[in-house]
């Protein structure tokens, strides 16, 4: 006999209506870890609650935020069916915390472990004015977008090489350590940052493998990391010679000297101006004075000689002054263009060419090309994707 087929909601109220007639399942009593835990604007608190392989989402119609990751808590509460998505989830009424999971105690030994190695004390100083940045992140990502256009604030003339890692998954780990390995022994910069945006406890936990923190201890490369997680420090955090919460805060931390630099000669420029008209301010009343002076005590003969010798004067120090105020407007003017000339996209307006090849990277000697390879060439509003058919090395390009 064929049966009729039934619609999705009708099965999904059916599947509700039976669980909640279900008196076991609306007086639960659950033991099990946290993860994933968050407080949404409206205050409404979800986590997941798991033991060993098996895991259920949980949600409390309140803000509780005396709860962390890795705790081991007994809620109690009952089974709700969210009939749209045919997805089942305890409704929390009380949470009663008994002690920390396990996942939290092995992270734990894991800290105090790498902590008695020496592996978090942080000597490797931050470059002020680094010139070549590496990105160890996801091109596909939201944190090199944030990255790069933090970077894009500042006139310097700053080279950005990233290397494409997946920053989550089983290829995630291998991945991180080829980047590293790679600034440290290959492209060689002055500073390696480590990106990855927001996300779930179990998608970051691969910066808690003690072999990334390994080879972030044992980089000879400065190290930021900047991965996006709110309040846990992540193992990879803690050997980094700096931790950032957020990808943007760890690229405004790399890049702040430059920023000051613009700020300090604002500050220079307004300084001069004003201990330029303070001295004129004092010489010209002291002119008054003069004059006043010769008016009431000098012959009028003996008066027009200082006249003339004080307009003299004058126009000496105004010549002075303006010589003065001109070399200085020269300087500063050459220091603005010296800033300016560090941003590569003014090079772009002039007609100059980025050649990129299919990763990315900047194609600038012959050993980066070879026949039939992809490339990327880059103008100002232009892109185009061209292949090689033919190359020769030449001394001299005219």
């Amino acid at each position: 006999m064929k049966l009729n087929p039934i619609k999705v909601s009708q099965l999904n109220k059916y599947i509700k209506k039976h669980l909640s007639n279900n008196s076991l399942l609306n007086n639960l009593y659950v033991e099990g870890e946290i993860l994933n835990h968050k407080v949404s604007k409206n205050n409404i608190t979800y986590f997941t609650l798991q033991e060993n392989d098996s895991c259920i989402n949980c949600i409390c119609f309140f803000k509780e935020d005396t709860i962390k990751n890795g705790d081991k808590i007994i809620v109690s509460g009952n089974l709700n069916v969210y009939e749209q998505r045919g997805t089942y989830q305890i409704n929390v009424k009380e949470i009663t915390k008994i002690g920390i999971g396990n996942m939290l105690k092995d992270l734990e030994l894991l800290k105090e472990n790498l902590k008695n190695k020496g592996m978090f004390s942080k000597n490797k100083l931050i470059p002020k004015f680094p010139k070549k940045i590496g990105l160890v992140t996801s091109k596909n990502g939201a944190a090199i977008k944030d990255v790069l256009k933090t970077f894009d604030e500042v006139s310097a003339n700053i080279e950005i090489f990233i290397y494409n890692a997946v920053v989550q998954g089983d290829i995630a780990k291998k991945n991180i350590i080829e980047g590293i390995k790679y600034f440290n022994e290959v492209e060689k910069t002055d500073i390696i940052m480590i990106c990855r945006g927001g996300g779930s406890f179990e998608d970051l936990s691969v910066f808690n493998d003690t072999d990334i923190a390994q080879n972030i201890y044992n980089s000879i490369i400065p190290i930021v990391t900047g991965i996006g997680h709110e309040s846990d420090k992540t193992l990879s955090d803690f050997t980094a010679d700096l931790s950032c919460h957020t990808p943007t805060a760890a690229a405004s931390v790399v890049i702040e000297s430059y920023k000051n630099i613009q700020i300090e000669i604002d500050k220079m420029l307004l300084i001069l101006k004003n201990k330029m008209n303070n001295e004129i301010d004092y010489i010209y009343n002291n002119l008054r004075g003069y004059n006043y002076a010769i008016n009431n005590m000098m012959p009028l003969a003996t008066i027009n000689n200082f006249k003339y010798e004080v307009l003299n004067y004058a126009n000496i120090l105004k010549k002075f002054t303006n010589s003065n105020l001109n070399y200085n407007k020269y300087n500063l003017e050459l220091y603005r263009e010296k800033i300016r000339s560090y941003n590569y996209r003014k090079n772009l307006e002039k007609g100059y060419a980025l050649v990129l090849d299919k990763d990315g990277n900047i194609i600038n000697n012959i050993n980066d090309v070879c026949e039939n390879k992809l490339i990327d060439i880059i103008f100002n509003k232009l892109k185009i994707k061209a292949e090689i058919k033919k190359f020769e090395e030449v001394s001299d390009v005219k």
